[in-house]
């Protein structure tokens, strides 16, 4: 009887987890983009309620990682679109349905280096090619190269626990069983 309360108990506490992990309504992405001259990767923070303006989209809370070896210090801006003093459009709003492109033609992805700001963003036709993503140089002449981005949801470290608190209790009714099976 013992083990059965120990069994309920890890399940309630891998519930327990998993409504508190869940309760920022964000999730995270670890993200990565090559192309001629340039290396990127990180992990990013969505938020998990749709952007009402952006059909789609969501909004990119948060951003760590580094390029080309220098660490990336945050997004630019935080989220909403924004237009920069070289008069472009930023929004920061990832499509996660959207692969193998995750952002729209007004910039998805804005972030900077603390020397350097850079935006990623899906092709047009006047600034690249449709449906290609490209790094841009905030302020630069001219777009950057384009780039292969790929990007995939974090697990949760709540929903791992949640599988090791069912495999745990998987073990506890297999070991209460074998001893059941002992005692006949």
């Amino acid at each position: 009887m013992k083990s059965l309360s120990k069994l309920g108990a890890l399940a309630a506490f891998g519930l327990l987890s998993v409504a508190i992990a869940r309760a920022d309504d964000t999730t995270l992405w670890d993200w990565n983009y090559s192309g001629t001259g340039v290396n990127a990767s990180g992990t990013m923070t969505i938020s998990d309620t749709p952007n009402s303006a952006y059909p789609g989209g969501y909004d990119i809370m948060s951003i760590t990682g580094e390029r080309n070896g220098v660490d990336i210090t945050g997004l630019v801006p935080p989220s909403g679109v924004t237009t920069t003093a070289d008069g472009v459009a930023y929004d920061n709003v990832f499509y996660p349905g959207q692969s193998p492109t995750f952002f729209d033609d007004i910039g998805g992805l804005l972030y900077t280096t603390g020397t350097a700001d850079y935006n990623i963003y899906q092709g047009n036709g006047t600034y690249g090619t449709s449906g290609q993503d490209y790094e841009y140089t905030v302020g630069g002449a001219t777009p950057g190269p384009e780039v292969a981005f790929s990007a995939a949801e974090t697990p949760e470290p709540s929903s791992l626990l949640l599988l090791g608190t069912g495999l745990l209790g998987f073990a506890a009714l297999f070991s209460l069983r074998k001893h059941a099976q002992k005692r006949m």
